[in-house]
């Protein structure tokens, strides 16, 4: 891979980059995040940023597993800090500062138990854990654990402690318009939930609405129904703002986003271009990428002006629009409220595997007398051909297949995975389904 990237052959390196890449496992993670980061520090390593990416992710989706390997103690400092600073690894910071210090233990040559530390080896384990400090995010920590395994290691510093203490003892709570890293759960732990923060029927279409209720808020899942029923949308964990955007029309970058269509079947777009991810104006709603990938224009259910124009996102193979058509109408944002669990086996890989199922099942009949729910409120009496017909509408999950492996059998097999929610729109054909 490095050869093939030093001699300019960007096919083979993608081609040996993906090899790899499939063939990442528990063991070997940690020792490959190490590698490509010490080439990525060599003259003309940048070409092995994407892998170690790769790495990142792979032993996010895995850490409860990939963190027990002697691999992951021998980490160097810059590859912990770097798996620690992110949004993404799928543990509880209570098991991030474990981490932490069984790594700084290995490094200070210390076995013993924190109450049995000379003052000699509390100085050398606080030397390695000084510069993690400010990626673990110890607000997120249990007071009894944070009382009992983290202050008598004497490395977290006073004023952190006081604050610490201080939210517990008040319950504070993070603003979501005003997020502070450090108290907010990284994806796939247990304790992050999903909130429905706006909803175009309820607070309005108008790119004010969206602003008014959006902006600072991270990250955020957008589902966009359009107005024949399809939904399409994007994801990103960092938030749309003016100050992060500079001014209208300002980029916003990002490392995770990405667009997807929930048709059949379902598309998922990756994010090329990092630095044009997101895009802020006060007149627009949601905006990604440059071109715009999508771009959902105020008022979006009164006019044709929304459109979707692929550039920042996908690949050469995909296609031009997320939308069947360049332009389009959207009916509503944000339709079937979801709930967001994560489903833990431990003997499978991955372990953990993010459900996005429907948060509730409405009168599976909507009706011009039963409109109180978003997926309900669209007239669904039509006439065609001379005749009245009535459509019938539900929230229903949006399945797909996943492959995992086992343990105890090493053979690839696929589980069906709830990965959102959506309103469908039907003929009704008897007279009780529309009464």
């Amino acid at each position: 891979m490095t050869l093939a990237a030093d001699l300019g052959v960007e096919d083979l390196r993608a081609a040996c980059e993906d090899h790899v890449t499939s063939t990442l496992s528990v063991e070997s993670a940690c020792t490959l995040l190490a590698a490509a980061m010490e080439i990525q520090d060599r003259p003309g390593g940048k070409s092995a940023s994407s892998f170690m990416e790769r790495c990142i992710t792979f032993i996010g989706d895995n850490a409860a597993d990939c963190v027990k390997t002697n691999a992951f103690l021998n980490l160097p400092k810059e590859a912990l800090v770097k798996l620690i600073s992110s949004d993404f690894l799928c543990l509880e910071e209570e098991e991030v500062w474990r981490c932490a210090l069984a790594w700084a233990k290995q490094r200070a040559g210390v076995t013993q138990p924190t109450a049995h530390w000379t003052e000699e080896e509390r100085a050398r384990v606080c030397h390695h854990l000084a510069p993690l400090m400010q990626h673990v995010r110890l607000l997120l920590i249990d007071s009894a654990v944070f009382a009992e395994e983290v202050e008598p290691t004497g490395a977290v510093p006073m004023e952190l402690s006081l604050e610490r203490y201080r939210r517990a003892a008040l319950h504070a709570a993070p603003h979501p318009h005003q997020p502070d890293k450090r108290t907010q759960p990284r994806c796939g732990s247990p304790k992050q939930c999903w909130q429905l923060v706006f909803r175009a029927s309820t607070h309005g279409f108008s790119a004010q609405a969206f602003h008014k209720h959006c902006d600072g808020v991270a990250p955020l899942l957008l589902l966009v129904q359009l107005s024949r029923g399809e939904v399409i949308g994007g994801y990103s964990e960092t938030a749309w703002s003016a100050g992060a955007a500079g001014a209208a029309g300002g980029y916003i970058p990002a490392e995770r986003a990405f667009l997807f269509a929930l048709g059949e079947p379902p598309a998922r777009y990756t994010l090329l271009k990092k630095a044009f991810a997101l895009c802020y104006h006060t007149d627009c709603g949601p905006i990604f990428g440059a071109g715009a990938d999508l771009l959902i224009a105020s008022n979006c259910n009164t006019n044709s002006d929304s459109y979707s124009n692929l550039h920042s996102y996908g690949d050469p193979l995909a296609p031009a629009s997320l939308a069947p058509e360049y332009n389009f109408t959207a009916a509503n944002m944000s339709v079937c409220p979801i709930n967001v669990t994560i489903d833990d086996v431990p003997d499978r890989v991955p372990r953990r595997i993010k459900f996005i199922k429907c948060a509730d099942t409405p009168n599976r009949l909507c009706t011009e007398h039963n409109m109180s729910h978003g997926c309900c409120r669209k007239h669904h009496h039509v006439k065609h051909d001379h005749t009245m017909r009535s459509y019938v509408t539900e929230c229903v999950e949006i399945n797909d297949w996943v492959q995992v492996t086992y343990r105890n059998n090493p053979k690839p097999s696929q589980i069906l995975v709830p990965v959102g929610c959506s309103c469908v729109i039907q003929e009704a054909t008897t007279v009780k389904e529309i009464s």
